[in-house]
């Protein structure tokens, strides 16, 4: 489809049951050490705008706080509690504001503590955000993306610890939204970020370099059985963005890259991971984009800051780990994101 400026706002739902909208952004400042992800969303089944806030602390350590407040009838404004983003310039500049509490988890997450963002006991900081971000090139659409048929060997490594009639039940729940799901629009662009975290009484300014995503249509979160979010800048010389679903046997991928003025599609990409922290997430990961053009990339990440959340879904069973990384790309570093999805049942 064609993106116009409208597509910059809410769109009008449908009547289909997991129908949502969501806007994303991340920015990461590796000078400072801080970094942090918000989301701001729409529910219509559920009559809410419901968002969140990732903090990232210089020390590794990490925050989390859901916000959430009635659906009416004014669209003018993308708010959740105390969070908003405002539209500056359509596919050009946003600001991102929040004004609020945040968890503050002090320990590194573990298999031990995959819930700790549902602990409301858990001490509490005020933060402030106000950030702008200014958009590095155009969006990147992501109705080109490769499906695929997973291989056997690919479907019994994965495996399934679902017991067959809750494993059937949910195969037949996707079925019956794929469809709809494949026709859902999304759209990411990578940016230059700017502004002030205050955390209780001490102020730290940001300049760094994120990823924003705009999306909209049916999202099921307990359809697909795993999923894959890569994305980091090295300023204007690269910019990637990676994304993998895995779901009724289908492997479906797409991305983009920018490199030396050019906004390339991925045609695949591929990782290897180490594990031993926990299961749910990696330590370490190498990985190789390819583009349309045939040019690859190779990259290395070390997750320093994993920050589990489990979803808001009927029974709290989905886990998307939302963890900051440390990138290498040749002889440069940069910051970026590493999310890993998997069901917990």
């Amino acid at each position: 489809m064609m993106l116009e400026s409208a597509d910059e706002h809410w769109h009008q739902p449908s009547k289909q049951a997991h129908w949502n909208e969501s806007f994303y952004f991340n920015c990461f400042d590796s000078r400072s050490g801080w970094a942090c992800a918000t989301r701001v969303g729409m529910t219509p089944r559920d009559g809410e705008l419901d968002g969140f806030v990732c903090l990232y602390f210089p020390d590794q350590s990490t925050g989390f706080i859901r916000t959430s407040q009635p659906l009416d009838e004014d669209r003018a404004r993308i708010v959740s509690g105390g969070i908003e983003l405002l539209c500056h310039a359509p596919f050009r500049a946003w600001r991102i504001r929040y004004d609020g509490p945040i968890y503050h988890f002090a320990e590194p997450a573990s298999n031990d503590d995959l819930r700790r963002t549902l602990d409301l006991s858990a001490p509490r900081k005020h933060l402030r955000l106000d950030l702008e971000v200014n958009a590095l090139h155009a969006p990147f659409d992501f109705d080109q993306r490769t499906v695929r048929l997973r291989s056997l060997g690919e479907l019994a490594l994965a495996g399934s610890s679902e017991a067959p009639l809750r494993a059937l039940r949910r195969t037949f729940r996707t079925l019956v939204a794929l469809p709809a799901m494949l026709r859902a629009h999304h759209y990411e662009q990578s940016g230059q970020v700017r502004g002030t975290v205050m955390l209780d009484d001490k102020t730290s300014a940001i300049e760094g370099f994120g990823q924003r995503d705009h999306s909209w249509g049916v999202r099921d979160m307990r359809a697909p059985s795993s999923w894959r979010w890569l994305s980091c800048q090295f300023g204007e010389e690269l910019c990637f963005n990676a994304t993998q679903v895995d779901v009724l046997g289908m492997r479906v991928q797409g991305g983009f890259v920018v490199h030396d003025g050019v906004t390339e599609p991925l045609t695949s990409w591929r990782y290897e991971a180490t594990h031993a922290t926990s299961r749910f997430w990696p330590d370490t990961l190498g990985v190789v984009l390819t583009t349309k053009s045939g040019h690859q990339f190779a990259l290395e990440a070390d997750l320093v800051a994993p920050l589990p959340v489990v979803a808001r879904t009927k029974n709290d069973d989905v886990l998307v780990t939302a963890a900051r990384a440390k990138y290498r790309w040749g002889a440069r570093t940069s910051d970026g994101m590493v999310e890993f999805m998997e069901q917990l049942r």
